[in-house]
């Protein structure tokens, strides 16, 4: 159960940072 909850938390904070590093790449004015 730990496992799972782990990875489901790991998913969830690399979804997030990968939308955060898409809005800046899609978005020069954000740099």
């Amino acid at each position: 159960m730990k496992g799972s909850q782990l990875e489901t938390t790991s998913a969830s904070i690399g979804t997030d940072a990968e939308k955060k590093l898409n809005h800046k790449t899609k978005t020069p004015a954000c740099k």
